[in-house]
């Protein structure tokens, strides 16, 4: 039950990303948890992966948001 708890938290993080205002640090800090929760056994390696596509797809995603507002700023 905690592992599941553990995996539900990183990824409500990771859906959170896009409200943060440093979304790159927030990004790094999931990584670093994620790799901590697999290191100490709390998640199985197929839940870490899965939450690291995860992350890895939610900050392209937030990135390429910011990048075409920027430039829709500046028009």
């Amino acid at each position: 039950m905690i592992n599941f708890l553990i995996a539900d938290s990183l990824a409500f993080r990771i859906k959170d990303l896009r409200y943060c205002s440093d979304y790159v640090q927030e990004a790094l800090d999931i990584h670093e948890s994620i790799k901590a929760a697999l290191n100490d056994g709390t998640i199985g390696l197929k839940t870490g992966w899965g939450l690291m596509s995860a992350l890895r797809a939610e900050a392209e995603a937030v990135r390429e948001f910011r990048e075409e507002r920027e430039n829709v700023l500046q028009i």
